[in-house]
Parts: structure tokens; sequence; C-alpha cells
């Protein structure tokens, strides 16, 4: 069974890493809530049925109730820590990641405007990289009705960031 969670999380970590820091734009918190989701993962591990799910839409289910969990517990406000920005880069350019963290800082604050549904929606589409039908598997809704939401999300989004200023061709 160890061999086997290691190897889960090794395929995986980035994934989990990546879909808490777009839900949390904190590193410190990320790191907290990714071990805390592999933790739950490894316990709940014996009774995983690969029949059901893949494992990466059985790791989101984890990762969104942990982070259901968390926002609960932390009573979670501000979805912007600034500070850690920089954090999450390795580029050697200092200068683009000054323009990177730029970047960041507009699309957190702007993704802060959403609801914690359409948060939660970009992420997993985004940073977990899950198609819509892995999104409507763990959220417990039709792939079309997925669709729908994430594109009502995403318009709202680049209401926002034009709101914000910030102009892009698509």
């Amino acid at each position: 069974m160890d061999e086997l969670f290691e190897q889960i999380y090794d395929e995986n970590y980035s994934v989990i890493y990546r879909y808490f820091y777009y839900r949390t734009g904190s590193t410190q918190t990320c790191e907290d809530l990714t071990a805390e989701c592999f933790l739950k993962a490894y316990q709940a591990l014996p009774a995983y049925d690969n029949k059901k799910s893949a494992v990466l839409t059985w790791l989101m289910v984890i990762a969104k109730n942990t982070y259901i969990d968390f926002a609960r517990r932390e009573k979670f406000k501000a979805y912007c820590d600034e500070d850690s920005f920089a954090e999450i880069h390795d580029d050697s350019d200092p200068f683009d990641l000054i323009y990177k963290d730029e970047i960041n800082k507009i699309l957190y604050l702007a993704m802060s405007e959403l609801s914690e549904k359409e948060r939660g929606l970009i992420a997993m589409k985004y940073s977990a990289e899950l198609k819509n039908k892995e999104i409507a598997e763990i959220i417990g809704i039709s792939e079309r009705y997925t669709a729908v939401m994430l594109g009502r999300a995403l318009n709202k989004l680049k209401k926002i960031l034009e709101r914000k200023g910030v102009n892009y061709n698509e």
C-alpha cells in the first residue's frame, strides 16, 4: 500500500498543490492543505475503488472537501495573501518575476470577487487541469451544466478584469 500511495502522491502532488494555491493565494496555506489532503487520502486508500473513479477524481473530491473544512474552520475571508506570490516562482529573470507577480496579483484580486463556487470551478479547470466531465463527477452535476457554470464564471471574471483595466486578445 505504501508503494501505491507513493506513486499516487508523486503523480498528483503538483495538481493538488496548484488547486489549493488557486483557492487560497497563500503558499503556506496551500502547503498545509496539500499535506492534509494527502494524509486524508492515505487514510482512505484502503477504501478507494478504481472502478468507481479515477485516482485524480478521487483526490480532487478529497481536496475539495479539505478546502471546505478549512474554510469553515478558519472562517476564511481574505482570498489573497499578497506577500506569498513571489514564492511560487522559480524563474531566474527578476523582471519576469515582477511581471508575473503583478499579473498574479491582479488575477487573484479579480478572482476574490467571484463566488466560492465560481472560484472552485475555475481552480479545478485551470489549476488541476480537469476536464468538464471530471469536474461534473466531483461536484455532482451534469457535464453540460458544468460547462454552462464554468462559462458564466469565466465571463464574470473577464468583466471584472476589464473593469480593472486588463486588456487582452482572445
